[in-house]
C-alpha cells in the first residue's frame, strides 16, 4: 500500500484494500474497496467524492452497507479513525437490444485525471483537500455460490 498526498492532506491513510468478488447470477462480479484513515480529532472532516476506474462518485456519511461509497468515524484499537467502503458491481446485460427504444446518448463529462488507483476529495475545516491512493492492497478473491 502506497500513499501520495496532495495539498498537505489532513487525513493519513492507514490501509487501503481491494477484494474482487464474483457470484450470484451468472456474470455478476465486482470489487470491495476499503480504506481506513487517521485524522486529528479537533478537525471537522467530511469526505465529498471518490474517483475510481474512470468514474466519479458522490460519497455519503453512513455506516450502513449501501451501493454507494460511504464513510463513517469509528474507534479502532482505542484510536479514532475514518472508515471508507465501496462495493463496485457489474452485471453484463444478456437481453438483446433491437434498437426499439433508442435514446440519445448522454453528454460525457470530463473525468479527473490522476496517477494512481483512486482519488478522494474531502474537506477539512471547510477547506477542500485531495488524497491520492496510488495502490490498493489486493486481497484474495471471494467466490459466492
Amino acid at each position: 500500500m502506497l500513499l501520495n498526498t496532495i495539498c498537505f492532506a489532513q487525513i493519513k491513510l492507514i490501509q487501503a484494500t481491494k477484494q474482487p468478488w464474483t457470484g450470484g447470477m451468472q456474470g455478476y462480479h465486482g470489487a470491495y474497496y476499503n480504506a481506513q484513515f487517521k485524522y486529528k480529532t479537533k478537525d471537522s472532516i467530511t469526505i465529498d467524492s471518490l474517483y475510481l476506474n474512470g468514474m466519479g462518485y458522490a460519497v455519503m456519511l453512513s455506516n450502513n452497507d449501501m451501493g454507494q461509497p460511504h464513510w463513517y468515524k469509528a474507534k479502532e484499537n482505542n484510536k479514532k479513525v475514518i472508515k471508507f467502503f465501496y462495493k463496485e458491481s457489474f452485471f453484463p446485460c444478456t437481453i438483446p437490444d433491437f434498437g426499439a427504444n433508442e435514446k440519445p446518448k448522454a453528454e460525457e463529462k470530463p473525468v479527473r485525471t490522476f496517477t494512481g488507483e483512486a482519488l478522494i476529495i474531502y474537506h477539512v475545516n471547510g477547506k477542500k483537500k485531495k488524497l491520492l491512493i496510488t495502490k490498493f492492497t489486493l486481497l484474495e478473491a471471494i467466490n459466492y455460490p
